[in-house]
């Protein structure tokens, strides 16, 4: 890819394949669903979730 930086479909392949190790999360469908959403974001960027 990056010898072919303007090759756009190598680009867009790589960023659709993703990485297949990567846990996936339901779209959140309640209030409780968003609650755990949230928390779960919160813990992966290590905040309070306060605005800064």
């Amino acid at each position: 890819m990056l010898a072919h930086r303007q090759d756009d479909e190598a680009i867009e392949a790589l960023i659709r394949r993703g990485n297949p190790n990567s846990p996936r999360y339901p779209f959140p469908e309640t209030n409780e669903d968003l609650r755990q959403m949230e928390e779960i974001l919160k813990k992966k960027l290590g905040s309070s979730g306060e605005a800064v």
